[in-house]
């Protein structure tokens, strides 16, 4: 499977931010992000004219048709409104990781935590920063990816329900190729929705397996998910996948037990019939 379709197959944006970079622009620099903020900025006296619940319905707006700097200009004139707002530093976090300005987005989404400690969204938003700028160098930062499970976690612990929350983490640990702790909160993310890994947005999660054969046991482990909740179209497809980038260990679909009703269809016997070369026959 190559890493396209790896990021177009793992998918996650609720009422929060999360980590894929992948396809991702060159990163600007600040004094590139800060002309560009100079000449989007909207005029400060019709800014000062709106409530604060306008400004921020306007900031939603603008980030949600990707007009990031401008939202922020909205968000800070709420905040000059009311300075104190949790959900309003969270959104320019969430704004700030959209252009990968990382260490501006912690900052707003550690004093979004600060004002509110019971936030478990601004948490999660947190981890995916940390997640995000774990991958903004050649070099995959495992100890950044460590940053973000910690904030991921307490997002869990302080709600457990959110599919998102759990995805993320998992993909997190994926990364680190822990895939037992990995694979256990992708079926805790299925189980609260079903449609996690198929939404395909700009902040989706997609594990970053740094080698063909990190992709293919990946795969493997999806196709093993899909499988155990009957899904069989989704299994096929990732143990094709699985099979293309040569994982060594497939004659395992012949035991392990999620696989026990794909075995009977012949779908799977005619896919495992034309195993690539390489392969265990």
């Amino acid at each position: 499977m190559t890493r396209q379709l790896v990021a177009a197959c793992v998918l996650l944006l609720a009422s929060c931010a999360f980590a894929q970079i992948e396809n991702r622009p060159t990163s600007p620099s600040s004094n590139q992000v800060q002309d560009v903020h100079r000449a989007t900025i909207i005029d400060p006296a019709k800014l000062n004219q709106m409530s604060e619940a306008e400004l921020e319905e306007m900031g939603d707006t603008l980030r949600g048709n990707k007009e990031m700097l401008q939202a922020i200009d909205c968000y800070e004139a709420a905040l000059r409104k009311t300075p104190r707002s949790a959900v309003v530093y969270n959104k320019i976090g969430m704004a700030y990781l959209a252009i990968r300005e990382y260490g501006k987005a912690r900052k707003a989404l550690e004093r979004s935590i600060k004002m509110d400690k019971s936030y478990p969204e601004a948490y999660n938003n947190l981890g995916a920063v940390w997640y995000a700028d774990a991958f903004s160098n050649k070099q995959k930062s495992k100890g950044k990816i460590n940053r973000a499970i910690k904030y991921y976690t307490r997002a869990i612990a302080l709600n457990d329900k959110f599919a998102s929350f759990h995805s993320n983490l998992g993909t997190a640990y994926m990364d680190l190729k822990d895939y037992d702790r990995g694979i256990a909160e992708y079926r805790t993310a299925y189980q609260l929705d079903p449609n996690i890994f198929e939404r395909n947005s700009r902040f989706g999660i997609a594990a970053r397996m740094s080698s063909p054969e990190d992709i293919a046991e990946y795969n493997y482990f999806m196709a093993r998910l899909y499988a155990g909740y009957g899904d069989t179209d989704k299994a096929l497809l990732y143990l094709a996948h699985a099979m293309e980038n040569g994982y060594k260990g497939i004659d395992k679909v012949y035991k392990d037990t999620e696989f026990a009703k794909l075995r009977e269809d012949q779908r799977f016997a005619d896919l495992m019939a034309k195993r690539p070369a390489g392969i265990t026959q």
